[in-house]
């Protein structure tokens, strides 16, 4: 779904129904796309990064946990065509991860991410296409 930046200013609130209360969960939301796709120098843009959610908020819809990356909302630079934006949670079986804050936004690596973690394959996953307007 390609969707508007104007409408892309505050953080999306996710749910997931039927979730373990005890477990812990974590999410990044990136673009794989930056600068563009034909250019993605930067990529992955780390747009939003929140560990140790409780199962609690993630059942409720609540955006909790701890935010080691604020929520950056999408703003593709003009002439620089779609842009893909993926949102990544993982479930850590109530265990807790230790996540530094990120430095910077540039050349996050999910992959990386998700082997310093032990984190395994996302439980659940979604994107969307923006581009300038």
């Amino acid at each position: 779904m390609t969707l508007a930046v104007r409408n892309l200013k505050n953080a999306p609130r996710f749910n997931l129904k039927g979730a373990d209360p005890e477990s812990t969960f974590s999410m990044v939301m990136i673009d794989p796309d930056n600068l563009s796709r034909k250019n993605p120098s930067v990529a992955e843009w780390l747009h939003w990064l929140v560990a140790n959610i409780p199962a609690s908020n993630v059942i409720e819809g609540i955006n909790g946990g701890q935010h080691q990356m604020a929520y950056g909302s999408p703003a593709p630079g003009p002439r620089t065509d779609l842009h893909r934006y993926v949102i990544l949670m993982w479930e850590h079986q109530g265990r807790r991860i230790n996540v530094p804050k990120p430095s910077s936004r540039a050349k996050f690596n999910v992959r990386q991410f998700m082997e310093k973690h032990n984190l395994g394959d996302p439980i659940a996953g979604n994107f969307f296409l923006a581009q300038h307007e």
